[in-house]
């Protein structure tokens, strides 16, 4: 199993401080066929696993960001108060209004500073023994860390595009050879073979997708802002347009009724997946589903997700009415 985390950790060191990222662009390039080779993953599915790190990594960094502005909104919201309770001066007695003062230009310096460049904010990847994790193992015999920056993961990232570019050139180099040399021997008009796109075994016509996507909207199964374009892909095997890349996971918002909106309903989804025929060896790829699909709250598929009765996968769940009717709609089109 390829370890994504891992790849980040070993190439961390790889980029010189003037920024240029060949060294990066070929690490990356040579992991992916590795990968490949020794786990059979292509290229697409190894480089959005990578892609889907960094945009955890870079969240992490704005969300350390936000708390620093609530921190600050918390420290004054108390000071306003106490001047509308008539109060000048806070326990230790120091004049209110000065600490007012102090910390709106603590939060405008803050503001004006942001995150994007400003290497205060890291996000943290840890070595704990021998496995790799953004949190740290307190049981962990050996524990290092690594620090990466925003723009260290901005330049991380214009390596992996390039090295997923680069990689997609080469494909498609040998397959339009493959085609040149079947064209000479077979003297016909076949068109190159499309770039395969490993997504889940699913076939929507265009009205398909566009009522499947409106019905899973519609019943607040998706988020609103789910990109349809990234929506397609996943439920079609759609290519993306060049300028909606890089893939951004699909928001899956659904909840356990009895937890008020709290905790996300992971069956829902196992359930959706098995009304639209996906064959079960993919359902419980949960690999290939935390790629896909965002669950409310950053809770990943894990196996104990996955439970069996009779040596069958249970996927049916309490929207399962609901979603025998979307999809009821959808093969309609």
């Amino acid at each position: 199993m390829v370890d994504y985390l891992k790849i980040l950790w070993e190439g961390q060191s790889n980029i010189p401080n003037n920024g240029d990222t060949t060294l990066w662009t070929s690490f990356f390039k040579s992991e992916a066929q590795k990968a490949k080779r020794d786990e059979f993953i292509e290229f697409n599915i190894f480089f959005l696993y990578l892609f889907n790190d960094i945009k955890q990594a870079k969240e992490n960094i704005k969300w350390q960001y936000e708390q620093r502005i609530s921190e600050f909104g918390m420290i004054l919201s108390h000071c306003y108060v106490s001047i509308s309770e008539g109060k000048t001066t806070d326990e230790q007695g120091n004049p209110i209004q000065e600490k007012i003062k102090a910390f709106e230009d603590a939060a405008k310096f803050v503001r004006n500073e942001g995150y994007k460049m400003n290497d205060d904010y890291k996000y943290n990847l840890f070595k704990n023994d021998n496995t790799y994790s953004n949190t740290r193992n307190l049981n962990a015999f050996f524990v290092d860390i690594k620090q990466f920056t925003y723009r260290k993961l901005e330049l991380i990232e214009s390596a992996i595009k390039q090295a997923e570019q680069e990689l997609s050139e080469i494909e498609n180099q040998k397959k339009q050879m493959v085609f040149s040399e079947s064209k000479k021997n077979n003297n016909d008009n076949t068109s190159p073979p499309a770039a395969h796109q490993q997504t889940f075994t699913l076939s929507l016509n265009p009205a398909q997708q566009e009522t499947l996507y409106n019905e899973l909207i519609k019943g607040d199964f998706l988020a609103d802002t789910t990109d349809f374009d990234h929506f397609c892909y996943v439920f079609g095997n759609t290519p993306i347009p060049n300028d909606k890349k890089p893939f951004e996971p699909l928001q899956w918002i659904k909840t356990i009724s009895v937890t008020k909106k709290i905790n996300p309903n992971k069956l829902a989804l196992l359930n959706l997946l098995a009304l639209l025929d996906i064959p079960e060896k993919e359902l419980i790829n949960r690999n290939l589903i935390n790629v896909f699909f965002h669950i409310l709250n950053g809770k990943k598929f894990k196996a104990n997700n996955y439970s069996y009765k009779n040596g069958h996968l249970k996927t049916q769940s309490e929207y399962h009415n609901e979603l025998v009717e979307i999809i009821r709609k959808t093969k309609e089109k």
